[in-house]
């Protein structure tokens, strides 16, 4: 996330869990769409020690509540250290207390976040109003989709910046490929909370649309029809040439991808280790043959795997996927005698 904000002319700072920056409320629509690889954005929007009730009115009052649509609700969320679990029942009746005297309105619910750390409480409000891997379009989805935010960093982690030749060939329900059509061009992830709040307005950015090429495929024809399906939603449908054959013959016609992005099954789907690795060498070999030279990142439960796969310069970090701790190993298709790994 940090590469991302820095990508927008912002100067973020490294924090546990994420990154904090600082930037004007009128920024704040052009961010929230900008991101791609962030859960959550929260806004700090007060601070103070709070030791009474009168101390907590006074900050619950002094929050910018005039930017909002008047909400049918509040609803907090809550981060606490250093407190006792005394203080911490306290703070979270008195605020519900206070919050259910405010007027209520027609529009959806309002998120804040409340951090508590010994006698500070910082309130923050959720400028998306949602996990900000829900795009929107994914009403359907095959075994163990993979998250939004996932496909995000693996696009990241081959340089794909929208022009580039891109491949999936394990395409499944679409998120990769469709993340990636979505990417430098006139297509909106979805409406966040943000885009209804009274805002200054900020300048409007020229939007150019830069789209290279992008090709998905998977053997199962049910599930590329699926994946059509959730293009089309995102309206990007055009955009991805879906072939429903298996790796080897996904480009025949002499397609060139300079950046390849993999989710190959894993687990149960795969019934057992040993038709993982078999999988696994038959993508080996299909990459040398179709991809030399093109960057790829491949998503994998297996850490060894960084060993095996045909990538020069390769790199792995752990991602969270929803629950699962996997890998993303990152590097450029090469012939054996040209590779080492980090």
């Amino acid at each position: 996330m940090e590469e991302e904000l820095r990508a927008l002319g912002l100067q973020p700072d490294s924090v546990d869990g994420g990154a904090d920056v600082e930037i004007a409320w009128s920024d704040l629509p052009r961010v929230t769409q900008a991101l791609r690889c962030a859960s959550r954005l929260y806004v700090r929007i007060g601070r103070s020690d709070v030791r009474d009730g009168q101390e907590l009115r006074r900050l619950l009052a002094s929050l910018p509540w005039a930017l909002w649509p008047l909400p049918e609700s509040v609803h907090v969320r809550w981060s606490v250290r250093k407190a006792t679990s005394a203080r911490a029942g306290w703070l979270a009746h008195e605020t519900d207390r206070i919050l259910a005297l405010r007027p209520k309105g027609e529009h959806p619910p309002l998120t804040l976040l409340i951090r508590v750390t010994g006698p500070e409480v910082e309130v923050s409000v959720d400028a998306a109003g949602r996990p900000m891997h829900q795009r929107g379009w994914r009403t359907e989805q095959g075994e163990a989709p993979l998250r939004e935010t996932v496909a995000a960093a693996m696009l990241r982690a081959v340089g794909y910046d929208g022009t580039q030749a891109l491949w999936d060939p394990m395409c499944g329900s679409g998120t990769l490929a469709i993340e990636a059509a979505t990417w430098h061009c006139a297509v909106s992830v979805r409406p966040w909370d943000v885009d209804a709040w009274h805002l200054p307005p900020s300048p409007q950015a020229e939007v150019v649309v830069t789209r290279g090429p992008i090709v998905a495929g998977d053997l199962d024809a049910d599930v590329i029809a699926v994946a059509i399906r959730n293009a089309e939603r995102a309206g990007v449908a055009g955009a991805i040439d879906f072939r429903p054959v298996e790796i080897a013959s996904q480009l025949r016609d002499g397609f060139r991808p300079e950046c390849v992005v993999v989710n190959p099954p894993w687990g149960r789907r795969l019934g057992g280790r040993n038709e993982a690795r078999r999988l696994l060498q038959r993508l080996c070999a299909v990459l040398l043959r179709d991809a030399l030279g093109a960057r790829a990142a491949i998503l994998t439960p297996e850490p060894q795997a960084i060993r095996e796969l045909p990538l020069r310069d390769a790199t792995s970090r752990q991602v969270d996927c929803g629950g699962a701790s996997l890998f993303l190993i990152a590097g450029i298709i090469a012939a054996p005698s040209t590779r080492r790994s980090r």
